[in-house]
């Protein structure tokens, strides 16, 4: 009986993580597009300033 308790919890706490996980995911990679886009418009500005870009 005691047993089966900690396998349950082990699920939930399994289920938690993954779903932090995801989470941290989900907003690292809306983070990632917004730099990109920024990045892009970053690009068009200095490429008007006559900067090489690499």
């Amino acid at each position: 009986m005691k047993k089966k308790k900690k396998t349950l919890l082990t699920i939930i706490d399994f289920f938690s993580l993954v779903g932090r996980v995801l989470l941290i995911f989900w907003s690292f990679s809306f983070d990632i597009f917004e730099y990109e886009q920024k990045r892009e418009d970053r690009l068009i500005t200095l490429k008007d300033m006559g900067m090489p870009i690499r």
